[in-house]
């Protein structure tokens, strides 16, 4: 055997040995994140799924069919793709949610009298926590009913530490409330965006009234306004205002919390237990910077 031949021999050696250890490695990385994805969001009872892939270029894994048992029910995912799962950051998309659940039934049912022929949801889970400075950061909490709506949230705190969930785990109430009452809201945000399902309400509302859509809008505005009084605080007059230019135009509605500095849970807890007395949510307000923004 010539030289020449014997580099090649010796070349396609090598070039097989690295597709088998990357095929392993790849085997071992994708097994090891269904037992972790599993262990974290707590999803051992009766899970299954059909197959399972790491990318090695991408640095993701791709779980299909996902099932998984609750109270309530069987969940199936069609797709779920791991992007990062370590002990400070989670970065997972849950693809085509469905579900024997009653109430995710009865959803199913009032979303097919709008319309949608396949009613599945999207969940994108976006989570940084630092466990030494105890903040945990939700940058993405996002569930979608594709061509109906989202439902976003993102979250700020300080203050919570690891041995927090530790005193879920172990059910102790009195120590978990106190733990609880110390963590600090730095900011956070949840809106509603609109993809689809506001025309397709007013289109079945009118249908079944027998008027336009855009009389039924009208109603809706004019109901809106005259839940209003004059004496009412700025933050509910702000929010029925956008509530009005969210049915009007669609787009995103939000209500955000930035305050001046991260307010205690506890000292919250507090004044919305005044507040529930009062009737009066200005404290509230205040105490957390509320606002409420509309984008088209």
């Amino acid at each position: 055997m010539g030289r020449k031949a014997l580099y090649g021999l010796a070349v396609g050696i090598i070039v097989a040995v690295l597709i088998l250890s990357v095929d392993a490695y790849a085997d071992r990385k994708a097994e090891e994140t269904v037992k972790n994805l599993i262990s974290r969001f707590r999803l051992e009872k009766g899970t299954s799924y059909s197959e399972v892939d790491y990318s090695v270029l991408r640095g993701e894994t791709l779980i299909r069919d996902l099932s998984f048992r609750t109270e309530k029910g069987r969940v199936r995912v069609d797709r779920v793709v791991v992007e990062k799962l370590t002990e400070e950051e989670t970065r997972v998309r849950f693809l085509g949610i469905t579900s024997t659940d009653p109430d995710f039934r009865k959803f199913q049912e009032n979303m097919r009298e709008l319309g949608y022929e396949e009613v599945k949801a999207d969940l994108t889970v976006d989570v940084l926590m630092d466990r030494r400075r105890g903040d945990l950061t939700v940058r993405k909490m996002r569930l979608e009913v594709p061509e109906a709506f989202s439902v976003n949230l993102s979250l700020d705190l300080g203050s919570f530490f690891p041995d927090l969930l530790e005193e879920i785990e172990e059910e102790d109430l009195e120590e978990f409330s106190e733990r609880l009452g110390r963590v600090r809201i730095k900011s956070f945000e949840i809106s509603l965006e609109d993809l689809g399902i506001r025309e397709r309400v007013m289109r079945k509302e009118a249908k079944e009234k027998g008027k336009d859509p855009e009389e039924i809008k009208e109603e809706i505005l004019r109901e809106l306004e005259e839940t209003v009084k004059e004496s009412d605080p700025k933050i509910k007059k702000d929010l029925v205002a956008k509530i009005r230019s969210f049915v009007k135009e669609g787009g995103t509605i939000r209500l955000v919390a930035e305050p001046e500095t991260p307010v205690r849970v506890s000292d919250l807890i507090l004044v919305l237990l005044v507040s529930s007395q009062t009737r009066d949510i200005s404290q509230v307000v205040d105490m957390l910077s509320l606002r409420v923004d509309h984008e088209r």
